[in-house]
């Protein structure tokens, strides 16, 4: 799986960027077979309390073919990072219960 990690304004660098990757393919665990690249995206969203969270978005493109796509929001990047890719495993899953041979696409 190559991975993709993009963070403007959250100030991810060098170790940090490090951690949130390694963290991402623990999470995957195997499923990160099935993904042929995934895109993630950091940010800040703001909450209706006007408190701001980090967004963790994630495209992920499968193997052999279809794609999905997550997002999830935490008080951090690592906690949005962790929640959106605990969504993209049960995709993943699904998605290859579903149809073995690839294909659909879905959005979670």
């Amino acid at each position: 799986m190559r991975l993709y990690i993009t963070a403007p304004g959250v100030g991810l660098r060098g170790r940090g960027r490090q951690r949130l990757e390694q963290r991402l393919r623990l999470i995957l665990g195997s499923w990160s077979s099935h993904i042929r690249r995934a895109k993630v995206s950091l940010g800040a969203a703001s909450n209706p309390e006007g408190g701001l969270e980090r967004e963790c978005l994630i495209e992920a493109q499968l193997i052999p073919s279809g794609s999905v796509r997550v997002q999830a929001l935490g008080l951090d990047a690592s906690t949005a990072l962790e929640r959106a890719g605990r969504r993209l495993v049960v995709l993943v899953k699904d998605e290859f219960q579903r149809n073995p041979h690839g294909s659909q696409s879905g959005v979670f």
